[in-house]
């Protein structure tokens, strides 16, 4: 009432609302700015003149205010996450970051990297040089031509558990690993034949490791590199040929003739990432589906496996105008998911559905069938639970390659997308074929090897 009084006496609202935020009186300020969107935004204003820069994020979500209209609010905000960023050393998601956001805060982000780690720290001179700031952080000792190879975690190698998991002692010793897989051994690639190759005594110094729980064998997993990132040549997709971001009638239909032939199809949803609990949760923005189909042989020959991935773009045909797109898209989704011949896969796509469902909520009502949750099934298979089981480590373990996850940091509501984003979305989805089929011929292999070991008892 007091507020009320005070701008009907005549004072402006933005010096009402200075005095309130400094008493933190701020519910009779939100009441004053309950009804007028003038006087939100001079709140929020207020909130960020006095360092309140968390409210303000939160309330420019509220408000639907441009978040543009406040820098302050918002670089605070980047300095907080790139802090975290930099506490946890995860460079490939701060590079994402900085990269989507503005590469010019990268020189904070290396104050950081001093301030928390040192000078000297491994992860503040490779920042330091990934970021080429060297010239203005010269106490920082220059990174190495040639950095050492990265530390694998304690009792893992490579992204495998360590013994006495069987299976994971078979991927790191048999000699034909990617043909036994399924895979071609092409597909090994430099990393994965050098790998095998000095993999006997590196293995067993970890293996002991694990076994001891520290000691000699910790040194040699220094020696023992991660593998290279998964390109979308890995698993044979083409970038500019095979994979198509739609988001009209027409191509949406056709998106639906191709994915509903396929007899797999691998499933991923992304959307504008939430830095902060005072941030609104963003809605889905896009929906990626990986599939494999057979192509005929012009020739008569026998068909060639092709893969290809269409990225969804679900916050093109939320747009007003954009009604009959929303519903094939729907359409799209409803026939795939009530497909008992495609195979759907997943990994752990709990969030994700509920992200479909809320965009699309006629979903809700339709079946669903033949759908694997890779992540769930491998745990339950191989008897180890979820826990750690991530995309990246299986991706590790069947196609010798690791998962870059910046780019899923950056903002999936951008028009139009980053040919970085468009890469990684294919592939996120794309992988999840080619690592089910490695991980059926592993079991396949497994079953025949405890029914020959029956038979010889």
């Amino acid at each position: 009432a007091g507020a009320a009084a005070a701008t009907a006496a005549g004072f402006p609202t933005a010096e009402v609302f200075d005095r309130l935020v400094e008493q933190r009186r701020l519910q009779y300020a939100e009441q004053l700015a309950a009804d007028s969107a003038v006087r939100r935004a001079e709140y929020v204003s207020s909130l960020e003149k006095h360092g309140q820069w968390r409210m303000a994020i939160k309330l420019i979500g509220e408000y639907e205010l441009d978040v543009d209209d406040f820098p302050r609010a918002q670089y605070l905000q980047r300095r907080n996450i790139i802090k975290a960023f930099v506490g946890k050393e995860a460079e490939d998601m701060l590079t994402g970051f900085l990269d989507d956001i503005d590469p010019a805060l990268g020189y904070e982000a290396c104050e950081f990297a001093i301030e928390i780690h040192g000078h000297n720290h491994p992860f503040t001179v490779d920042l330091v040089a990934s970021l080429n700031l060297n010239s203005v952080f010269q106490a920082v000792p220059a990174a190495q031509a040639q950095a050492p190879a990265a530390r694998a975690p304690r009792g893992w190698i490579n992204g495998m558990p360590s013994a006495p998991d069987a299976w994971a002692a078979e991927a790191r010793t048999a000699p034909g690993n990617a043909t036994q897989l399924g895979l071609p051994r092409a597909s090994m690639g430099d990393w994965g034949q050098q790998q095998q190759q000095a993999g006997g005594a590196q293995a067993r110094a970890l293996t002991t490791q694990s076994d001891a729980g520290a000691g000699a064998g910790e040194d040699s997993a220094q020696a023992l590199a991660r593998p290279p990132p998964l390109s979308p040549a890995d698993i044979g997709l083409r970038i500019d040929e095979d994979v198509v971001v739609v988001s009209s009638v027409k191509d949406l239909r056709r998106a639906m003739v191709r994915v509903l032939g396929a007899k797999v199809v691998g499933l991923d949803c992304e959307w504008r990432p939430r830095f902060s609990k005072n941030e609104p949760h963003s809605p889905l923005a896009l929906i990626q589906i990986g599939y494999e189909i057979q192509e005929p042989d012009a020739t008569g020959g026998p068909a060639t496996a092709r893969m290809g991935a269409y990225l969804l773009d679900v916050k093109a045909v939320m747009e007003p105008g954009a009604e009959k797109a929303r519903q094939v898209c729907s359409d799209l989704l409803r026939d795939l998911f009530a497909s008992k011949r495609v195979l759907k896969l997943g990994f752990d796509p709990t969030e994700d559905m509920k992200k479909m469902h809320k965009a699309f909520p006629e979903l809700k009502r339709s079946p669903i069938y033949n759908f694997l949750d890779l992540r769930d099934e491998a745990g339950h298979v191989l008897d180890r639970g979820t826990h750690g089981l991530s995309l990246g480590r299986m991706s590790e373990l069947y196609l010798f390659r690791s998962i870059k996850k910046g780019t899923r940091m950056t903002n999936w509501d951008r028009r139009p997308l980053k040919s970085s984003q468009v890469e990684y979305a294919a592939v996120d989805a794309a992988c999840l074929i080619p690592i089910y089929n490695a991980f059926q011929t592993h079991l396949a292999k497994e079953e025949a090897r405890k029914m020959a070991e029956e038979a010889e008892a």
